[in-house]
């Protein structure tokens, strides 16, 4: 993870007082940082990728979880880019969270070189920058959407809470 969106989190975790929370994190394999550490106090954090390594405890493709609406928080850093189902990652976070909870999330945007997961080139791996105009699509139905670019870096952030008021039994 480059700084400026590691800075991005940790905003939002200070601005929103969230370091208590139960968290779920999507693409946790960690390549050069991780978020984690702005959780230090949560009683809950589970890392999922793709891949086993360091910070993964749950190997599977994101888009396939169901946290079953038990999570407070889901954090996703540059992980949509390389994914063919960017739009099932953000289906799996509004899944895996509670009425109310919150998304995280870090991409690159539109001008950011293409790179690979692993920080090299990107080789056979799939890889699509984001537009912010497609993220705010997939996210049409969470609340209190906040999406933000910032060019410097060719990042696309966003910040999205999940409905509290849905039925869910309808």
């Amino acid at each position: 993870m480059h700084p400026q969106a590691y800075s991005f989190v940790r905003r939002v975790v200070r601005e929103l007082n969230l370091s208590r929370a139960r968290i779920l994190e999507f693409g946790s394999y960690n390549v050069n940082g991780s978020v984690r550490r702005l959780f230090q106090n949560a009683p809950e954090y589970i890392g999922v990728d793709i891949r086993p390594g360091p910070d993964v405890d749950v190997v599977a493709d994101a888009a396939a979880i169901d946290g079953l609406g038990e999570f407070d928080i889901v954090v996703s850093c540059e992980v949509l880019e390389h994914t063919e189902e960017p739009e099932g990652i953000i289906d799996a976070a509004y899944r895996s969270l509670k009425p109310g909870g919150l998304l995280i999330l870090t991409a690159a945007g539109p001008d950011r070189e293409p790179h690979g997961c692993m920080g090299n080139a990107v080789g056979d791996e799939h890889y699509a920058n984001i537009e912010p105009d497609q993220l705010d699509l997939w996210l049409h139905d969470w609340e209190r959407v906040v999406i933000t670019e910032d060019r410097d870096a060719g990042d696309v952030y966003a910040v999205a809470h999940r409905p509290e008021d849905e039925c869910e039994s309808c």
